[in-house]
């Protein structure tokens, strides 16, 4: 994983217990551009100082969104923050969105234990609402069944759930 970042300094990793492990950088620009550029397919989360490491939540991740299907001059950021609050928590409104893009990129910090919203719906002018489409940037492992980051539609928890036995 470290040699994907293309770090300056040295990165100590060690495993802490089960799933989780510390990463260490020896300089504040890696940690910084690791928590900038992610996700890694990992929930990666800033530790102060002073606090017990497996106290500390792993339920959320930044992530890249793409906007699509936004009626004409809604390409601004105070429609993207607007937007955010549904998926999540607004953290950056692309500056490169411009009015003659297709779709509009925002920044949001998202429960990773819930479901990733694929549609919501916006009001325009007239009153009536239009569906908007999200796309996730770097979305890694996903499961298409029940919408939860971590796993595939194979093996997801809900297949064990089905009432229906074919037989097979």
């Amino acid at each position: 994983m470290a040699s994907t970042w293309n770090h300056v300094k040295r990165v100590t990793i060690l495993q802490a217990e089960g799933e989780r492990y510390l990463f260490q950088f020896h300089h504040k620009m890696d940690a910084a551009k690791v928590m900038e550029d992610g996700p890694w397919h990992l929930v990666v989360e800033k530790i102060a100082l002073g606090v017990v490491h497996l106290s500390v939540d792993l339920n959320h991740m930044d992530m890249w969104v793409q906007v699509h299907g936004l009626p004409f001059g809604f390409i601004q950021q105070r429609v993207g923050q607007g937007i955010s609050q549904f998926l999540g928590e607004f953290k950056a409104y692309d500056i490169r969105n411009t009015v003659h893009n297709s779709y509009m990129r925002i920044k949001v910090k998202l429960n990773v234990t819930q479901p990733l919203k694929k549609e919501w719906k916006v009001r325009v002018n007239d009153g009536n609402y239009v569906p908007v489409f999200f796309k996730y940037e770097k979305l890694g492992v996903f499961c298409y069944r029940c919408g939860l980051l971590g796993h595939t539609d194979k093996v997801c928890p809900k297949l064990f759930e089905i009432n229906f036995d074919d037989g097979v």
